[in-house]
């Protein structure tokens, strides 16, 4: 039960939707493989100067293959021990020197390169077994793909050509008809193998349209989700510098408050400088005074007690007799008072060191405690000052470490906003250069499908014209062969190698003998015939693709 050609071309989208999704380099090279293995096997023309095709490179057999393979792992394995006995034959000769001269060494040194010489052995012994495996599973694909690129051949074309040769070989005879008949048939194997390309090409095509759309649609989707990704950033970008700049302002702020703080704490260590020596100066002179004052007050009581002294004194030498010398009393007083005098004057001088000790002891007391005094308040604001300058210190600290990290993220912000909008660009760029190639090569390509359309549908109608002649063809061969007396006719010449003038050969040929219907019919290829031949290149696929006469030919 033979499959027709719709469901042919249904496996073989299947098979595409299959290798769709496996990676795209992958079903590329597949497609490029099948598409040449086509071209080669159906332009038999072009076989000596192109290289042969991978299913003309897998004919040979699968068996002997692997056959080869696997008598080559044996002797790669047998010869190379070879090179690890060199090895530890070398490492024993320059382990073997008189310098060494313990032997246990020797041991452990051939033991530690016995180890390293058998886990690289076993490395490549590894990597062999899996270039090996690989080797095999390729020679079965191999053999596969050959299988049903002959199943094909066997399918659509019919019997090879080996087979053919020998059909032909072992007829000796064939009747001219028969051979006209052979003729046709392969014009019509041809033709129905070129409407099987035709629409194999019209699926590839319809394949890559859907393909580049898809593509498309990734990319602006692509584009969309890195343009948000940017706004997204910018976003984040904003509101870190909307931080920054209030952080900025915080820190000026700070800045100014600690700058005022600074000039108030002179200020005040100015003014309490100020007001400690005003207080020392009025302190001293408040002691100058009391001193003074006390001084005064004992020679006022000493001047009073004197005048009091001196007054009785008088009034006593008063009741004297005036009998007494003159002279003596005289130089008796003087003495008296001089004597009282320096006594007076011992006294002052010893009350006033007395005094004066007295006072200074007192002033000393005064001034530690003053110094104490000093020295605990300007201990307090020190320490409130240490405490505040040591706050502010850290808070600064703290600030430009917080400012140098946001610089530093702003930085890596804009570089990497700067990266992501060239690659936005380049990215951009790409799908607008493909997007207007495709936009240039869909035109192309819809041109290409319409032609196709035409010529498959041109193709059916000369098969029709085919189908007609050969029918018209046997009524007459058994018109001639009931009438004996009717002249034999004549043998037919074979047709030329170009098929567009045998096509017209046979087409004039044929058309007086045909049914009016089969005229309407070649109507149509008469002025297919009357096209001029164009040529051009598919930048899709590369193909070159010439239409003359109403036939497409593309070359891979």
């Amino acid at each position: 039960m033979h499959r027709t050609i719709e469901e042919d071309l249904q496996a073989t989208k299947n098979s595409h939707e299959n290798d769709n999704q496996q990676p795209f380099y992958l079903s590329q090279e597949k497609h490029q493989q099948i598409k040449a293995a086509l071209y080669y096997e159906t332009d038999h023309s072009l076989t000596s100067c192109r290289p042969s095709s991978p299913p003309a490179i897998l004919r040979h057999d699968s068996d002997e293959q692997t056959k080869s393979i696997e008598h080559f792992s044996p002797v790669l394995t047998d010869t190379m021990p070879t090179a690890t006995k060199i090895q530890s034959s070398a490492s024993t000769h320059i382990t073997s020197c008189p310098s060494r001269s313990s032997t246990i060494y020797i041991d452990e040194m051939h033991t530690a390169q016995q180890e390293v010489e058998k886990r690289e052995l076993n490395t490549l012994n590894g990597r062999f077994g899996n270039y090996l495996d690989k080797i095999k599973h390729l020679v079965n694909v191999n053999a596969n793909l050959r299988r049903q690129v002959d199943q094909a051949y066997r399918k659509y074309i019919g019997h090879t050509e080996e087979e053919r040769e020998d059909a032909h070989s072992n007829r000796k005879y064939l009747h001219p008809c028969e051979s006209q008949l052979l003729h046709l048939r392969k014009q019509i194997n041809e033709e129905v193998r070129a409407q099987t390309l035709l629409q194999i090409r019209l699926q590839r095509a319809d394949f890559d349209i859907e393909f580049y759309q898809h593509n498309i649609k990734v990319l602006t989707s692509h584009d969309q989700k890195q343009s948000e990704q940017v706004q997204y950033l910018r976003q984040q970008l904003n509101v870190n510098l909307q931080d920054l700049e209030h952080l900025k302002r915080q820190y000026e702020r700070q800045e100014q408050d600690l700058n005022t703080y600074k000039s108030q704490y002179k200020e005040y260590t100015e003014k309490l400088m100020k007001f400690s020596n005003e207080y020392d100066t009025i302190a001293y002179e408040r002691m100058e005074n009391e001193n003074i004052l006390c001084t005064l007050r004992e020679q006022y009581s000493f001047e009073k007690e004197f005048y009091h002294r001196r007054q009785e004194e008088f009034e006593y030498l008063e009741k004297f007799q005036y009998d007494f010398d003159k002279q003596f009393n005289k130089t008796e007083l003087h003495q008296t008072v001089q004597q009282i005098r320096q006594d007076y004057q011992e006294f002052n001088r010893i009350r006033l060191s007395e005094l004066e000790k007295i006072y200074e002891s007192k002033l000393d007391v005064i001034r530690q405690e003053f110094v104490k005094r000093q020295e605990q308040k300007h201990s307090v604001t020190s320490n409130e000052t240490h405490l505040t300058l040591e706050s502010t210190k850290k808070e600064y600290q703290t600030l430009i470490e917080q400012n140098q990290s946001l610089q530093d993220k702003l930085e890596q912000l804009q570089h990497n906003m700067h990266d992501i909008i060239e690659q936005n660009k380049q990215r951009y760029e790409l799908s607008d250069r493909e997007y207007k190639q495709l936009q240039v090569d869909i035109p192309a390509l819809d041109s290409i499908v319409v032609h196709l359309r035409e010529n498959a549908v041109n193709l059916s109608a000369e098969i029709n014209t085919y189908k007609y002649l050969l029918v018209n063809l046997f009524s007459t061969t058994k018109e001639k062969s009931s009438s004996p007396s009717h002249p034999r006719a004549p043998v037919l010449a074979p047709p030329i190698s170009k098929p567009v003038p045998s096509e017209k050969q046979t087409t004039t040929s044929t058309t007086t003998e045909a049914i009016p219907t089969v005229k309407k019919i070649t109507t149509t290829v008469a002025t297919k015939a009357r096209s001029t031949p164009r040529q051009y290149r598919d930048e899709t696929t590369g193909f070159v693709v010439h239409i003359e006469d109403g036939i497409i030919w593309v070359r891979i």
